[in-house]
């Protein structure tokens, strides 16, 4: 039978409320402690659905399904034992009691008005649904949903109970406010008003109503949770700051547990200032709240979620891909410990270790070679340990990819891939998105004309991945707000009044074509289009060209073909092809690639998931030996090439600990070092070089030009003229043409033979 209609047919409040204060009065933790009594003195009452399972199964599912009915059970058996420590409030009780001493407090005074604490419920996270799935018949229920914040009000006092005082009587009246539309009181209704025959008015005294503090936020659905196609769906949510307490109190408890919080909330609070509003636009929550329904026109209802309770969102597995990897259904994180084990058992089972030559097969096996930038995109999303010192100083260790190519060279396929493979992110297009649409807008409220942030894009995908295709068709002006984000990975907006740094820790991937036909003779700027100072934040730029190859051609023509054939040879409906999904998606591509590649098995992607996860938890360190080796590189590569700043330093400091990481190793070795080198230089930050003439060279044409005007030379002058070169560099010049025939020197006199 159906849980809801039990709940109305066989509820039976009087037990019910035993059941909850003998919970309440009686229930202790794993020390002996009396876990709620001790909590009732307390400003917030934070009850753990885990807790009233183990008391009471059957009374968790009453509570959940008619949540409203039994909050006030636990208002009333909480009201019963707690006395209220405001002093204004005993000194009215005590003038009440002087005035009525045969009237029962409660009866005069409504109980809202008396309470000092809120009841707050932590979310079951691992019953959490997502924003989709709520449906009308959630109304009344308390749900415990996932999503990402991107729009935040102010904390503003939300009048609970008003009351008025009678300017003919003097007698006081209490109005508990329970919406957002209502009507203020303007008659009074005592009896001294009605006995005296007076049309006393109301006056409403703000000094003694209670107001608590209220904020709203809109909530959307994860990245996980949309279907392909569609459009993330978002819900407005309303609640009590005070909830909000909690949040930042199970954040900093669970800061020291291993997985990955989603946002630096707790150190985001002043802590002289605890009203400061500690929650931004882009960061991910774990909500538990009621479903509620409010009229907006006519008969049209809008839902919405009346929060009780928060905690950060953390890195996990989707448990409804993982039934058939008898992955446990539990909600949690993959922690270091778990992650060392899998890798342990991973390397005394060759069998079930990630292989880099596997991992590469299974990234986007759809997609024809690339194989380099198949493994860029995968580092990308292994990312770097993020260095942060006590000064505050940060260094980045998200790994930013461009993409620079013709058209039909699948640069946005990989795009969506790799967004595919993320936990969190977002996809959006050049032409489709504004400065403002990718870092964070100020809106003005509707409701209360208060100035308030929405997220974008950027902000929207912290910890995440985002994925910015046509980059060559955004304005110039939108390309501006990138800059930040790619190096200090903030959002700074300074706007209205409002002055705020949001934070955008995310791996950016994007893509462009060339603005005209590639010319190999100009720069990579002038063929994109890109300006130089954003073409250097991103850690490896790839040109991606479409040039006429027999050989290629033919490979690829294989490869689609069979892929086709395969597909034809099935004969299969659209129905069973779902159902035998997953074998059919190992079974064609490890066919289609022994055509030119040996048969790997492969990975599906949730097991690429599984492994990010994993690979994330792996914090590789430098020894002093890969030091001297990364730092010979760099030295190389400057005096190389052209167009080298010094944030390749850093790139290939990133790419060599991604590298590790791609190998699940603590520590880094050679060939990390190496192929990171390698990956670089089929990059363009390396791919043209300088445009010059030898040294020697340079040296033998400028004492030539020198002898133009006087045959003979002193060597002082000519080492002060060319003192931009060292002095044993232009002697050895100076020796090797003499040997040739081109000058005698006798007694620091060099003269030209032929000038």
């Amino acid at each position: 039978m159906d849980i809801k209609k039990l709940a109305t047919q066989y509820a039976n409040y009087r037990a019910d409320k035993e059941t909850l204060s003998s919970f309440l009065h009686f229930f202790a933790d794993n020390n002996g402690d009396l876990k709620y009594l001790n909590q009732i003195t307390d400003k917030k009452i934070i009850l753990d659905w885990n807790d009233l399972l183990l008391h009471n199964r059957q009374i968790v599912d009453l509570v959940q399904n008619n949540t409203h009915s039994y909050l006030n059970l636990l208002y009333k058996i909480i009201d019963s034992i707690n006395t209220p420590n405001d002093i204004i409030m005993k000194h009215r009780m005590e003038r009440i009691k002087e005035k009525y001493p045969n009237s029962n407090i409660a009866d005069i005074l409504p109980s809202a008005l008396m309470r000092d604490y809120t009841v707050c419920f932590l979310p079951q996270t691992s019953n959490s649904i997502s924003i989709r799935q709520i449906r009308s018949s959630k109304i009344g229920h308390f749900v415990t949903i996932k999503g990402i914040i991107t729009k935040v009000s102010q904390i503003q006092p939300k009048l609970a109970v008003a009351v008025y005082v009678c300017d003919s009587c003097g007698s006081e009246t209490y109005q508990e406010i329970n919406n957002k539309q209502f009507s203020f009181l303007s008659l009074c209704q005592s009896k001294k008003c009605k006995v005296m025959k007076m049309r006393g008015t109301l006056n409403l005294i703000t000094r003694v109503s209670k107001f608590i503090p209220y904020l709203s936020l809109d909530l959307q659905e994860m990245q996980s949770d949309v279907p392909e196609g569609s459009i993330p769906r978002t819900i407005p949510v309303e609640m009590d700051y005070n909830t909000l307490l909690t949040y930042f109190e199970e954040t900093k408890k669970m800061k020291g547990l291993h997985f990955d919080v989603k946002g630096d909330l707790v150190n985001d609070i002043p802590e002289n200032d605890p009203n400061s509003l500690g929650i931004k636009p882009g960061d991910s929550i774990f909500l538990g709240g009621i479903v509620m329904a409010r009229q907006t026109q006519g008969l049209i209802n809008e839902m919405y979620i009346e929060g009780y309770g928060a905690l950060p969102y953390f890195d996990q597995i989707d448990t409804k891909k993982s039934k058939d990897q008898n992955i446990p259904e539990e909600n949690q994180s993959i922690d270091e410990e778990k992650a060392n084990q899998i890798i342990q058992n991973a390397k005394m089972d060759p069998k079930s270790f990630y292989t880099p030559e596997k991992l590469l097969k299974s990234f986007a096996p759809h997609i024809y070679g690339l194989k380099d930038v198949k493994k860029l995109l995968l580092l990308s999303l292994l990312g770097a340990p993020t260095i942060e010192k006590s000064d505050g100083m940060r260094v980045r260790g998200d790994i930013n990819i461009l993409l620079v190519g013709d058209p039909g060279i699948a640069k946005s396929e990989l795009l969506k891939y790799s967004l595919g493979l993320a936990e969190r992110g977002v996809y959006t297009v050049g032409r489709g998105s504004s400065g403002v649409g990718l870092t964070a807008s100020v809106l003005r409220d509707t409701l209360t004309k208060e100035y308030i942030l929405e997220a974008g894009a950027l902000v929207l995908s912290d910890r995440g991945v985002c994925c910015l295709d046509e980059m060559d068709k955004m304005d110039e002006t939108d390309r501006l707000s990138l800059h930040e984000v790619l190096e200090q990975q903030t959002v700074s907006i300074n706007k209205a009044g409002i002055n705020v740094s949001l934070l955008a820790r995310c791996t950016v991937l994007g893509a462009a074509n060339f603005s005209t036909r590639y010319n190999k003779k100009k720069s990579l700027e002038w063929n994109t289009g890109l300006p130089t100072s954003l073409l250097s934040r991103f850690d490896a730029i790839l040109l991606l060209r479409d040039e006429k190859d027999v050989e290629k051609d033919k490979s690829l023509s294989n490869y689609v073909l069979n892929l086709h054939l395969k597909e034809a040879n099935h004969g299969i409906t659209e129905d069973v092809q779902q159902n035998e999904e997953k074998s059919s998606y190992r079974d064609s591509f490890n066919d289609i690639q022994s055509v030119n590649e040996p048969n790997i098995p492969l990975l599906d992607k949730n097991d690429l998931k599984r492994f990010i996860l994993i690979a994330k938890t792996v914090n590789p360190v430098l020894n002093t030996k890969i030091n001297q080796q990364i730092k010979e590189a760099y030295l190389e590569a400057r005096q190389a090439y052209d167009r080298l700043t010094p944030r390749y330093l850093l790139s290939l400091i990133r790419l060599t600990l991604a590298h590790a990481r791609m190998r699940l190793s603590n520590e880094v070795e050679e060939i990390d070092v190496s192929e990171s080198i390698r990956l670089l230089k089929v990059s363009n930050f390396i791919q043209k070089k300088k445009n010059k003439i030898a040294p020697k060279y340079f040296i033998y044409n400028e004492i030539i030009k020198m002898a133009n005007n006087n045959d003979k030379l002193t060597l002082p002058e000519i080492f002060n003229f060319l003192s931009e070169f060292s002095e044993e560099l232009v002697t050895n010049t100076i020796k090797e043409f003499e040997e040739n025939g081109i000058w005698i020197v006798q007694d620091d006199i060099l003269t030209v033979l032929n000038p």
